[in-house]
């Protein structure tokens, strides 16, 4: 394991080079690539030991990445700018394929952090990344560097090391589809606050 900051250029670089980096986010510890890499996915997976047709969340440095990547309207937008950045995933109707982003879904996951650091480390980056939770498929997420590393220890993953203060709660997810919308995973969020703001309930 190689332990780095995120003040450390040497973040961008392995990122930039198609190659996975742990790091904190104000969730849980993820571990993320660059989005545009295939090469980056096809790690991910062989990571994660996950199914290769289940996609990852786009994590997104940007209110205008949103519209970039999905079709919004403005009862989308008033949630996105009410819950971004913060602990909350949505799940939107693709703008086009991107093929190991959607993975041939019509949807499209999108988080941005609230952890400032995060988000600073993927706009020097340049390009949103692929991100999950740093655990095995099918078991709890991660959170302690010392469990990382005895259950990735062959996997010889760089690591940032930070004080960044983990709720220990992955994201609410919430999907908005067809002027419907629905909570899939409950976090610290709570899906009322969301949906209230979605229908524009005062």
């Amino acid at each position: 394991m190689n332990y780095l900051s995120f003040e450390d250029p040497k973040c961008i670089e392995i990122l930039n080079e198609g190659k996975p980096l742990v790091f904190p986010t104000e969730t849980v510890y993820g571990i993320g690539v660059r989005y545009d890499l295939e090469r980056g996915f096809s790690r991910l997976v062989d990571i994660k030991k996950r199914p290769p047709e289940k996609p990852f969340t786009l994590m997104i440095s940007s209110y205008d990445e949103v519209s970039l990547f999905a079709n919004v309207d403005e009862n989308i937008l008033r949630v996105v700018h009410r819950f971004f950045p913060g602990e909350l995933t949505l799940i939107l109707e693709a703008k086009e394929t991107y093929p190991w982003v959607t993975l041939n879904h019509k949807t499209i996951g999108i988080r941005m952090s609230g952890s400032q650091k995060v988000t600073s480390l993927i706009h020097q980056v340049g390009v949103p990344l692929l991100v999950t939770s740093v655990n095995r498929s099918g078991k709890p997420p991660l959170n302690d560097v010392s469990d990382i590393e005895k259950e990735f220890e062959d996997e010889h993953l760089d690591i940032v090391r930070d004080n960044e203060i983990l709720s220990g709660t992955p994201s609410t997810i919430v999907v908005i589809m067809n002027n419907e919308i629905t909570c899939i995973r409950k976090g610290n969020i709570p899906f009322s606050d969301i949906e209230n703001e979605w229908r524009n309930k005062k």
